[in-house]
């Protein structure tokens, strides 16, 4: 199961270090990317949970795989009213504590202000986006500030370069790391 991952690894290390010496463009003009909020501290004052609308943090982003499908834990109209709402679709990126951890809403959520929402431009797929910051995550962690914990933000996320590819080229990526990702599903 490992030595099928490392394949993947390898593969998309391969797939986007090759696109890179393409065009490319800024993250931030291939896709909007929003940060998350829960201005209350502390963060789990219960108060605000209990209510109808989803939250997820990030080791829900971590153990997913692609689609985020489940949450744990709820808001209610109070947490909701200090917090952010982004609908199904969108992509996410942890960018405190555990960086990079990286998927995409299979329903309308709320996160808090350690994850990105990135809601790509209309000549951008989600999927494509998906894979590219899945690529980059090795490369976030050695760019995080060191602090009391590891965290970036979007000064740092905004410039990073994506290879500007046609929509078919990015469809034809996903094609190939999807189906070797089902592969290593099967071996696992």
């Amino acid at each position: 199961a490992e030595e099928a991952e490392a394949l993947l690894i390898a593969d998309r290390i391969r797939i986007f270090d090759d696109a890179m010496k393409m065009d490319k463009i800024r993250l931030d003009d291939a896709a909007n990317l929003e940060r998350g909020k829960f201005s209350h501290r502390p963060r789990n004052d219960p108060r605000f949970f209990g209510g109808p609308h989803p939250w997820i943090q990030i080791g829900e982003i971590e153990s997913s795989g692609k689609y985020i499908h489940n949450w744990t834990q709820t808001l209610n109209d109070e947490g909701l009213s200090i917090s952010r709402k982004f609908p199904k679709g969108t992509l996410l990126v942890s960018i405190a504590a555990t960086i990079g951890a990286v998927g995409i809403l299979d329903f309308d959520c709320c996160v808090p202000d350690s994850i990105v929402a990135v809601t790509p431009e209309s000549k951008f797929d989600s999927e494509y986006i998906y894979h590219y910051l899945v690529y980059l995550r090795s490369h976030l962690e050695t760019v995080a500030p060191q602090s009391a914990q590891k965290n970036i933000n979007l000064k740092i996320l905004s410039p990073l370069p994506i290879p500007n590819l046609s929509h078919q080229e990015q469809r034809r990526i996903v094609a190939r790391l999807d189906e070797l990702q089902a592969q290593v599903d099967g071996l696992k």
